[in-house]
């Protein structure tokens, strides 16, 4: 089975690193990706693709981490999808707010590679072997 992964990150390079990482993961997925919130609200509303996780940046133009986050709450069959937000931040109110807003996890990004490729291949073992979701049905 393949699981479909929507990574929605505006920096190029955060971009390149996490291909890097999954050209060495030995999960079975197809990666896409959105600019912006904008942008994966738009390709979440296409229904084409059974997203099984999001990985969610913060600080992003035109439509932000917590834009999407919001919007999310008042879409019913986006709540079955797994968001795990990646940041830098370890800022304590962001982390209750990501939380508020019905994040499932928050990772502080490593700034080291090798332990970014870790915390990322731990977060897809969990979500996408372990963890059980509703079936979902985009609307």
């Amino acid at each position: 089975m393949i699981n479909n992964i929507l990574h929605i990150e505006d920096n190029y390079a955060d971009l390149v690193m996490m291909e890097e990482i999954l050209e060495d993961s030995d999960q079975n997925f197809d990666y896409f990706t959105a600019y912006n919130g904008r942008e994966a609200l738009e390709l979440l509303e296409l229904n084409k693709y059974n997203f099984k996780l999001i990985l969610l940046d913060l600080n992003m133009p035109v439509s932000n981490g917590w834009d999407f986050l919001k919007k999310r709450l008042q879409i019913k069959n986006l709540m079955n999808i797994p968001v795990v937000i990646l940041s830098t931040s370890n800022n304590i109110i962001e982390i209750n707010d990501c939380y508020r807003l019905q994040a499932n996890a928050y990772v502080v990004k490593a700034r080291d590679f090798d332990q970014l490729k870790e915390s990322i291949q731990a977060i897809f073992k969990f979500w996408l072997e372990f963890n059980h979701t509703p079936q979902t049905q985009y609307s």
